[in-house]
């Protein structure tokens, strides 16, 4: 059939429709598919909280990292020669490095209760146990616990968050109920290494040494910078029997804190 057999109001109904589903899909995109939570431009369809771009520039890890010096770790059954003494975690996960990216995302889930953000999230981590081998080496993950007050004002954890949607993905056990923090301890943003140490000491308890003695426990945090807080609480879990522990992050921030 030529165009112009065609009757012109069926050509008419057809533009119509198609500027219809642009005017639809624009409202879509607008009332569904907001900024971007780092660099702000306006998100495509099919992507949410961040862009595709922003994730491209993310510094992400995708080594096993020792605790302690940050440089990689061949094997987990061996772990870093020249530090395995000095942590008592074996070896650190993690999905990036706290750049500007990680740390929108850090931001969105922790204080704008972003939480599907932990599920994204989640994905990138359970990646990095599965490509290490390391799932098989893990026996439960224990996510670090904040004060009871801080949990209040706050209204959920976003370790344990994180942790649950790990869990999810990697079909391990999950619990929150044997590591405790007994102690509030002051913000360490502005402290410097030796105080952050300070500041933890005595921060957690287990509270049931049966339940982790023997146990090989991945420890799950938002950020880590010296250490400071996932030692500690590993230190606990030591005394109480456990029989190693690693611990994984969201993102590493820079270890220059003197």
């Amino acid at each position: 059939m030529s165009i112009s057999a065609i009757p012109a109001n069926s050509i008419l109904h057809g533009a119509v429709a198609m500027q219809s589903r642009i005017l639809i899909n624009d409202l879509l995109d607008f009332f569904f598919y907001p900024e971007c939570i780092c660099c702000g431009q306006r998100l495509k369809r099919g992507y949410d909280y961040y862009c595709e771009n922003c994730l491209d520039l993310a510094s992400q890890v995708e080594e096993v990292l020792c605790p302690e010096c940050r440089l990689e770790i061949v094997s987990l059954r061996t772990g870093c020669k020249s530090c395995e003494k000095k942590s008592p975690i074996s070896a650190l996960f993690a999905c990036g490095t706290f750049d500007d990216f990680f740390r929108s995302v850090v931001h969105g889930l922790k204080y704008d209760s972003l939480l599907p953000l932990a599920n994204k999230l989640s994905c990138m981590l359970a990646s990095r146990l599965m490509n290490a081998d390391a799932v098989r080496l893990i026996d439960l993950i224990i996510p670090i616990p904040l004060h009871w007050t801080r949990q209040r004002q706050r209204g959920f954890n976003q370790s344990f968050v994180f942790a649950q949607s790990l869990s999810d993905k990697t079909s391990l056990p999950v619990t929150d109920d044997l590591l405790k923090r007994v102690k509030r301890t002051k913000d360490q943003t502005g402290l410097n290494a030796s105080q952050r140490v300070n500041n933890m000491k005595g921060a957690f308890s287990v509270t049931k040494h049966d339940a982790v003695a023997g146990k090989r426990i991945l420890l799950i945090d938002d950020v880590t910078t010296t250490g400071a807080t996932l030692n500690e609480a590993a230190l606990e879990l030591r005394k109480s029997g456990c029989r190693n522990v690693f611990a994984a992050v969201i993102a590493v921030a820079a270890t220059s804190i003197e």
